[in-house]
């Protein structure tokens, strides 16, 4: 069977005279496998540490984030040699899908120790 992985987005703004919508997004994948990962993890402030991934995905697909706190951010990145490299950013209870090109994922907490929901699906 073909397309069983389904992502729909949309991003819509407005402010003054300026408006943005770009709605209804769908993008469709294979599943690679059956298997998934969906985690909750406790994201410290001083380092970055590995977002927790099932060790058993045959590889990166798509992936859903959602900061649980409602105080602080979380930002999600690589780790390059020891350095953190941060590339999202998810402000109190926001969320973000995106496609992976790697499972290797690190978080850092802004302060505190904020939950960080990780939903990962193998395509």
């Amino acid at each position: 069977m073909a397309s069983e992985i389904r992502a729909s987005f949309g991003l819509t703004a407005t402010k003054g005279s300026m408006s943005v919508n770009k709605s209804n997004f769908t993008n469709t994948a294979d599943l690679a496998g059956a298997r998934y990962s969906s985690v909750v993890q406790d994201i410290g402030n001083a380092a970055h540490e590995a977002i927790v991934t099932a060790a058993d995905l045959s590889g990166p697909g798509w992936a859903m984030f959602r900061n649980l706190d409602a105080t602080n951010s979380i930002s999600i990145g690589v780790d390059v040699a020891a350095t953190f490299y941060p590339f999202m950013s998810l402000l109190p209870g926001e969320a973000a899908l995106c496609r992976l090109a790697t499972l290797a994922l690190y978080a850092k907490a802004s302060a505190g120790t904020p939950k960080l929901e990780t939903t990962a699906i193998e395509a």
